[in-house]
């Protein structure tokens, strides 16, 4: 096989694109709000990475793990404090609204992770997985100390009228 039959299997739309997201129309090349733009983008995608890959609620403990911080933006392209970029420039209301929706779309993948009800006993706390075990032992035990005749007739209790009335019980 050579490398021309793959090639008729490859969408080569998918490398023409860039993986750089559109630039609107605010953002520049002269100012910083390009690597201002681009860090909200990247920080966008390692938390949806992370919020994708854990469900439980102990994993989103510090707001840190699901949401982008003005500081965490200014820390990304070299800014010491987040005022240089997010207040004293002309772009800072577009750079504030586009972290605001950034993180809204966060926050609605972080509920919509943490509401992911498990099936079965995998959704069980460890407290309830204990006294569950706790309480299977004690019949367990329970039905072990029973004798046969006991295990018979509740076994035949159990059983539906019709079912009794054709194995002649009644």
């Amino acid at each position: 096989m050579n490398t021309d039959y793959f090639e008729n299997f490859i969408d080569k739309s998918d490398f023409q694109q860039s993986e750089k997201p559109r630039l609107p129309n605010w953002v520049s090349e002269k100012n910083s709000s390009k690597n201002a733009f681009l860090a909200i983008q990247t920080l966008y995608k390692k938390k949806l990475e992370y919020i994708s890959k854990h469900s439980k609620k102990e994993h989103f403990n510090r707001k840190s793990t699901y949401q982008i911080s003005k500081s965490a933006v200014a820390r990304f392209i070299g800014k010491s404090k987040p005022n240089a970029i997010f207040h004293t420039v002309d772009y800072a209301v577009h750079l504030t609204s586009e972290l605001r929706e950034k993180n809204e779309a966060l926050f609605k993948s972080y509920q919509k992770a943490i509401r992911v009800n498990k099936k079965g006993k995998q959704g069980y706390t460890k407290q309830k997985l204990v006294r569950v075990l706790q309480e299977t032992e004690q019949e367990l035990k329970v039905i072990s100390e029973q004798t046969l005749e006991e295990v018979l007739e509740r076994s035949i209790e159990r059983l539906s009228m019709p079912v009794r009335r054709q194995l002649g019980l009644i």
